[in-house]
C-alpha cells in the first residue's frame, strides 16, 4: 500500500465548528456526565499545573525529538545529542512557564522535580539502549510517519473532533501502521488499570480517526500503549519491566463498539445544529463506593457544586 508521508494530511477544506471535542472530554462524559457538563458546559474546570502533567510533557516531547531524529537523520548524529540534558531543558521551561506556576511559585519544590529528572533519566538510559530502542522502534522495520499527528474532523453537524496522535510508525513488513500513544506511569498498570475500557477506546478511536483522516482501511492500522514507568522494581507484582507494551482488542468490531460509545455521547450531548443539548440531564456516575467522585474537583467535599448523588 501508499505510505502517507510524515506529516501528510488528505486535502480537506478548513473548517470551522460551533464546538470541539477531544478524547479527554469523552472519557470524563464516559466516566461521569455531570463532571462532563460542569467542566464544559458550564465553564467550571481548574486549570492547575502538578509535576505529573510537567514530567509527562516533558518526556514525550524528548521521546518524540529523539524519534525524529532517530528516523531522518545518521545514527551518529542522534547518539551525538545529550538527550538527559535535552530532558532537563524541556522540563526546566515548562515549570517555569507562567500557566505552571501557582501563586508565582512552581508547583513542585526543588527535591521533587531532581527526583522526576533522575526518574526520567533512568527512562531514558533504558529506552535509548540498543536491544530495547530495536525492539520498539527497529529502523530496519519500521519508518516514522507521524510525530504529534493532527487529527482534526466534523464528528457530528458543527462539532469537530481534534487530536494529536504520540507516535505513527509504517510497518515496512505488515505494511500497517502502528499508532503508539506514550503514557508516564510511577509504577505501571495494573490488571484493573489494564481493563479500564476508557483506555481501551482511547487507542480505537484513535485508529478510526486515522483512517477517517488519511483514508486507511482500519484492518491496516495497529494500535499500542507503551507505558514508560518511573519506579522500577523487578519484584513489582504489576511487572518488573521499566516499560509496559499494551496493545488492546482492536478487531473491527471493538472499533465500531468505541465509535459507537463515542456517537453516543455526541447525540446526548450535542443538538443536532451543534449546540449543548440542554435537555440532557447529564446525570451524575459517583460509581461504586462513590470512587468517581475520590478525585474530583466539583465534588462538594473538593468545594464543588456537586453532592455525587446518583442519577440526579
Amino acid at each position: 500500500m501508499t505510505q502517507v508521508a510524515a506529516g501528510e494530511k488528505k486535502e480537506t477544506k478548513e473548517k470551522k465548528f460551533n464546538k470541539y471535542v477531544s478524547f479527554s472530554q469523552y472519557s470524563m462524559y464516559y466516566k461521569c456526565p455531570r463532571s462532563w457538563k460542569l467542566a464544559y458546559v458550564d465553564n467550571l474546570r481548574k486549570k492547575e499545573a502538578n509535576i505529573h502533567l510537567v514530567f509527562g510533557t516533558s518526556m514525550h516531547e524528548t521521546i518524540q525529538d529523539y524519534l525524529e531524529m532517530l528516523y531522518n537523520q545518521p545514527h551518529l548524529d542522534t547518539e551525538s545529542v545529550d538527550w538527559k540534558a535535552k530532558l532537563l531543558q524541556i522540563m526546566t521551561e515548562l515549570a517555569d512557564k507562567p500557566e505552571n506556576l501557582i501563586d508565582g511559585k512552581r508547583c513542585m519544590d526543588d527535591a521533587t522535580f531532581d527526583e522526576f529528572i533522575q526518574d526520567g533519566n533512568e527512562i531514558l538510559d533504558y529506552l535509548f539502549s540498543e536491544d530495547v530502542r530495536s525492539k520498539f522502534f527497529s529502523k530496519t522495520r519500521y519508518s516514522l510517519s507521524g510525530i504529534e499527528t493532527a487529527i482534526d474532523l466534523e464528528v457530528r453537524n458543527n462539532v469537530g473532533y481534534i487530536g494529536f496522535l504520540d507516535v505513527v510508525l509504517f510497518d515496512k513488513i505488515n505494511q500497517k501502521y502502528k499508532i503508539i500513544d506514550l503514557k508516564t506511569s510511577t509504577h505501571g498498570w495494573n490488571k484493573w488499570q489494564k481493563a479500564d475500557e476508557s483506555k481501551t477506546h482511547q487507542l480505537l478511536l484513535y485508529k478510526v480517526f486515522y483512517a477517517k483522516e488519511f483514508n486507511v482501511p482500519l484492518d491496516k492500522i495497529e494500535v499500542e500503549f507503551i507505558i514508560l514507568k518511573r519506579k522500577h522494581d523487578p519484584d513489582d507484582p504489576w511487572g518488573g519491566d521499566r516499560i509496559q507494551r499494551f496493545v488492546p482488542p482492536h478487531g473491527t468490531m471493538s472499533s465500531k463498539e468505541a465509535w459507537s460509545s463515542f456517537n453516543s455521547f455526541l447525540n446526548e450531548s450535542f443538538t443536532k445544529s451543534g449546540e449543548y443539548n440542554m435537555d440532557c440531564s447529564f446525570p451524575k456516575k459517583p460509581g461504586k463506593n462513590k470512587k468517581n467522585c475520590r478525585y474530583c474537583e466539583f465534588a462538594s467535599k473538593a468545594g464543588g457544586p456537586c453532592d455525587g448523588k446518583e442519577g440526579e
